[in-house]
């Protein structure tokens, strides 16, 4: 799984008029993906919450 799959999953998702759920999409995916995700690098790379924004308070516990 990369970055690009689950935009293409959001963006289906969005057309599909699938309902968002607090304001976005939830997934849930298994540790060994999670690793994958948070060691990609470069300008597709994915992004922790906490260092994107401000409001600490918002994240949910295991968010990447």
């Amino acid at each position: 799984m990369t970055t690009t799959s689950i935009n293409q999953a959001r963006a289906f998702l969005s057309t599909k008029g699938a309902k968002p759920f607090a304001g976005g999409y939830v997934g849930i995916m298994h540790p060994n993906v999670s690793f994958d995700m948070r060691e990609q690098v470069g300008g597709n790379a994915w992004v922790e919450v906490k260092k994107y924004t401000d409001l600490v308070k918002d994240i949910v516990a295991g968010e990447i």
